[in-house]
């Protein structure tokens, strides 16, 4: 069957070996321990990561994105430009935040989920 997950042609490719690096932009701010990025994960220009923060393999950070402290993000995810994720926040695999989408603190997003654009989640 075929997989939902923006992560699997990444995992197929690892399990033929292939190695994926962490890209980080010259302009992004990253203050959490960089062995807590998944490989494959591309933190965009401008972008800040507080502290505490695990983003699982192939995610992607967007442009002036901003995700906040204790935060975990899961495998394959997508977190569009101008984004706010506030603190102690829990984001599933396969995960989509379009541009501008806010979360706030405290909040969980299943796996799978799409938050839409300009949305405010302020509830599990």
């Amino acid at each position: 069957p075929e997989s939902t997950s923006s992560a699997a042609p990444a995992s197929a490719l690892a399990i033929r070996g292939a190695r994926f690096h962490t890209l980080i932009t010259p302009t992004a701010r990253v203050t959490t321990r960089l062995d807590r990025l998944g490989a494959g994960c591309f933190v965009d220009h401008y972008a800040l990561i507080s502290t505490d923060v695990s983003i699982g393999p192939h995610t992607h950070v967007g442009a002036h994105a901003t995700i906040g402290h204790d935060v975990t993000i899961g495998t394959g995810c997508h977190v569009g430009a101008f984004c706010f994720v506030g603190g102690d926040v829990r984001i599933g695999a396969g995960v989509t935040l379009r541009s501008h989408a806010t979360i706030s603190p405290g909040v969980t997003i299943e796996d799978g989920a799409v938050v839409g654009p300009n949305t405010l989640v302020i509830r599990r």
